[in-house]
């Protein structure tokens, strides 16, 4: 939640006088998120910016990564679509293919000009990044959405603007909420490890998901942590399974030895009896 609250402070800094354009102190102590882990995460009645249905998760086979935004927003709503594709770029990892991107509107007056303005502006125009998806919905659906993801937001009539926390969403394959994940404060380790985690063995490597093992999430920072006490259990049975190993072989070689060396007297004695 620190981190999350560092992202929202960011973006109340950088909305000059925004308590005197209609927000007061105690409407924007209302903005936060509250986790809703495991709690399903659906929509059918979104739109992509060509106005065709879509549906949210958006294919039920894979990890859906979510980040709510204001298209018109004046402050850092593409800074956060900036950072978190800049977070996601260094990543093997490709939207479409291991996993669901969508970014939603949280105002729903904005129309498909807006979207389309906001996909233009802040979704590169790459391979890579050609199934990223910008959706929009009404003011019931996107009520919806925020509602069962935790997230609060204040919205100021004055400037048609909202102070909203920073937080990307992440689905399971279920389309269930596994992990809150912050665009600024997260590395692409932790978007790694969160999508593998979230694809329950279908995405990410091998390593991955033994690094997992060792690698705990940590709610309070929104990144992954060393687990130590993991990591001591698990260097110590491997410690213990090397020296397991180690006098198994010792003990074989010295039978082994005995063996040849008892076999060795045995022919000496028939050579000499001969």
């Amino acid at each position: 939640m620190r981190s999350f609250a560092l992202a929202l402070s960011i973006c109340l800094a950088a909305l000059p006088g925004i308590a005197l354009a209609g927000l007061a102190k105690s409407e924007i102590d209302t903005v936060g998120v509250t986790k809703r882990i495991g709690a399903p995460l659906k929509a059918d009645h979104l739109v992509d910016i060509q106005g065709e249905p879509a549906p949210l998760p958006a294919s039920g086979d894979k990890p859906d990564l979510i980040l709510f935004v204001d298209f018109t927003c004046e402050t850092s709503c593409g800074v956060s679509a900036d950072a978190l594709l800049s977070r996601l770029s260094g990543l093997t990892l490709k939207p479409g293919d291991d996993f669901d991107l969508s970014i939603i509107g949280l105002d729903p007056k904005d129309g498909q000009a807006e979207a389309k303005t906001f996909a233009e502006e802040h979704i590169p125009k790459t391979e890579r990044w050609q199934a990223v998806r910008v959706l929009r919905g009404d003011k019931s659906e996107i009520a919806h959405l925020l509602d069962t993801a935790g997230i609060r937001i204040s919205y100021d009539k004055e400037r048609d603007q909202f102070a909203h926390p920073t937080a990307a969403v992440l689905l399971d394959k279920a389309g269930e909420i596994r992990r809150y994940v912050d665009p600024f404060a997260s590395e692409p380790l932790d978007f790694r490890l969160a999508l593998t985690d979230a694809g329950d063995g279908s995405v990410g490597s091998l390593g991955d998901r033994l690094f997992l093992l060792c690698y705990g999430w940590n709610p309070a920072t929104g990144t992954y942590s060393p687990l130590i006490a993991r990591i001591l259990t698990i260097s110590s049975s491997l410690s213990v399974a090397a020296i397991a190993a180690l006098v198994l072989t010792l003990l074989w070689r010295e039978r082994r030895g005995k063996g040849r060396e008892s076999a060795g007297r045995e022919s000496s004695g028939r050579e000499s009896a001969a």
